[in-house]
C-alpha cells in the first residue's frame, strides 16, 4: 500500500499519487500530477480537484479536510494519507439520488385519473421502494398514498401535486411534482 512520507519530495508525491489515481480509483483518467515544480496553490488545486470528485463518486472523504496551499509538509502528507484510506475504503453506501424526475400522466379534471411513474434513481444498495403522498394546495390529502389518485369535487380550483420519496437502506430522498392548477369547468 502506498504511503506519503513528510520527507517526499513533490516529485516522489506526485509519482505515488499517479501510481494511486491511476490503478485503484474512478478518479484516475482524469488527474495526471507533473513530477515537475508546481507553485504550491496549482498542487493544492488539484489535490483538492481529486478530493472533490472522488466525494461525488460516494467515497467517504469526511477525514481528509479540505487541501489548502497553507499547509505544511506534515499537514498535507496527513491528507493524502487519509485520501489513500478513503480510496482503498472504495465507495460508500449512498441514499437515492433522482436521475430522470418522475412523471404523472392523465388529464387535471374530475373524474379523471392520474398516476405517477416514479422516475429513475441511483442508490447503493440499489433496492429502493416507493412512497406517494398526493397533496392538494400543498396540503397532504388523506389516505391518498398510492401510485394514482383520482381528482374529485374537492380538488376544483386547487393545485394538485404528488411527493414521491425513494428510500433504501442507508435513507431516503423526496421529489415533489407539481401536476397543475385544477380549475372550475365552464
Amino acid at each position: 500500500m502506498i504511503r506519503f512520507r513528510t520527507q517526499d519530495t513533490r516529485a516522489a508525491t506526485a509519482r505515488k499519487l499517479n501510481a494511486l489515481l491511476v490503478t485503484e480509483s474512478d478518479a484516475g483518467p482524469f488527474f495526471r500530477f507533473r513530477e515537475t515544480p508546481q507553485t504550491y496553490d496549482q498542487w493544492e488545486l488539484q489535490l483538492e480537484s481529486v478530493r472533490k470528485t472522488l466525494a461525488a463518486a460516494h467515497y467517504d472523504v469526511s477525514k481528509v479536510g479540505q487541501f489548502r496551499a497553507a499547509d505544511d509538509r506534515r499537514m498535507r502528507c496527513y491528507r493524502l494519507n487519509r485520501l489513500i484510506e478513503a480510496i482503498a475504503a472504495g465507495e460508500q453506501p449512498y441514499k437515492p439520488e433522482v436521475v430522470a424526475l418522475p412523471e404523472v400522466s392523465g388529464t387535471l379534471a374530475v373524474g379523471q385519473e392520474l398516476s405517477v411513474d416514479p422516475g429513475e434513481w441511483d442508490a447503493d444498495p440499489d433496492e429502493i421502494t416507493y412512497t406517494y403522498q398526493w397533496l392538494r394546495d400543498g396540503a397532504p390529502v388523506a389516505d391518498e398514498t398510492g401510485d394514482t389518485y383520482t381528482l374529485g369535487e374537492d380538488d376544483v380550483d386547487t393545485v394538485i401535486s404528488v411527493a414521491v420519496t425513494a428510500t433504501n437502506d442507508v435513507g431516503s430522498r423526496t421529489v415533489l411534482v407539481i401536476v397543475g392548477l385544477l380549475g372550475s369547468e365552464p
